[in-house]
């Protein structure tokens, strides 16, 4: 009888906490994640060039997240890494260390997908396959679009322009009376292209305004020659990657390093320049970049990728000064600091 007794109580405990684990199993196994498609959570691996409070960062990280959040058939999870390039591009050894370092640790959690810029082309050719297998990869590229030939077939690309010729024509348009533009580009191997690219279109300007070149110069140098530009001059910045001497920078500080030194007008090519002294340009938009690569994840997922693995980013088209930047007149120079109006 005691036997018995001691049975029935084992079966009412066994069958009390079954009870109690029965919802519980139901959620985790009967529900995906988020939405109403895929149960799976998909890591996604966003590598950066430079370093966490990149503004370009901020705001590729935001278009990306936002587009993935809303899908409504998959959920995903993001690692965020950060090389701080500039600081490190001189280290022969540095992909090769990174390369460790991203093989400890994503060993027991791996990407589905991983998001990054061309920046980081010498991790991409050297090290991915090795430390990810086959992995999805978007890339975002600036330039002509590359050979499909050049990479494998998980490799899709987000091209956007480096706005040359339009910055030109909208820095003609808002400061009709400028008589020299400073171009500030840095001597790497993409701003070498961009460089070719501007010198083809300089002979179509010759009457118009005069080009002083920044390109050719070490840092310091350059900063000088920048601050000679006066109120007859505008500033078009595109980057600062690297100079003459191959020392590497980031974009943004060298910015604010350029900003602190100059009275003339500032026009750039990225569109979180604005509001910290650029008074306008034909911009790029990081957040709408981070959303095509979202996108370019979800076509992966959905089996809807284009053939040719190439994405376009129009680019967050041109801003003027007299429409989003409160530009004040003065008598002597012309052009006063510009805050954005957000």
């Amino acid at each position: 009888m005691n036997n018995n007794i001691r049975l029935f109580a084992v079966s009412m405990v066994a069958v009390f906490l079954l009870a109690l684990c029965l919802p519980a199993a139901s959620m985790a196994l009967g529900q995906p994640v988020s939405g109403t498609g895929d149960a799976k959570e998909y890591h996604v691996l966003v590598i950066h060039p430079f370093t966490y409070d990149d503004p370009a960062h901020l705001n590729y990280n935001a278009g990306l997240i936002d587009v993935l959040h809303e899908n409504e058939q998959h959920a995903f999870n993001y690692s965020f890494e950060y090389f701080d390039y500039a600081r490190h591009s001189n280290d022969p050894l540095f992909f090769g260390n990174m390369a460790d370092y991203l093989t400890i640790k994503y060993r027991l959690h791996p990407p589905d997908f991983i998001v990054t810029e061309f920046n980081m082309l010498p991790l991409l050719d050297r090290y991915v396959k090795e430390v990810f297998g086959d992995v999805p990869v978007i890339v975002t590229w600036r330039g002509q679009p590359p050979r499909q030939t050049d990479f494998p077939p998980n490799y899709l690309f987000v091209l956007y322009p480096p706005y040359v010729e339009e910055n030109i024509a909208l820095i003609l348009k808002a400061k009709p009376d400028v008589e020299r533009i400073y171009v500030v580009l840095g001597d790497s191997a993409d701003e070498r292209r961009i460089a070719e690219r501007l010198r083809l279109i300089e002979r179509d300007y010759r009457e118009t305004v005069e080009f002083v070149w920044t390109n050719h110069l070490p840092y310091a140098d350059m900063l000088d020659v920048v601050r000679q530009a006066d109120e007859r001059s505008a500033i078009l910045y595109f980057h600062w990657f690297a100079d003459l001497e191959g020392n590497r920078f980031e974009p943004a500080k060298v910015l604010e390093a350029i900003l602190a030194g100059s009275s003339a007008p500032i026009f750039s090519a990225a569109e979180q320049d604005l509001g910290n002294g650029v008074v306008g340009g034909f911009m790029r938009d990081f957040e709408q970049s981070g959303r095509i690569g979202a996108r370019a994840i979800l076509d992966w997922l959905h089996g809807t990728t284009p053939p040719d693995r190439i994405y376009v980013d129009p680019g967050g088209g041109s801003i003027l000064p007299a429409r989003n930047c409160a530009c004040v007149a003065s008598a002597n120079s012309g052009w006063i600091r510009a805050t954005a109006r957000r």
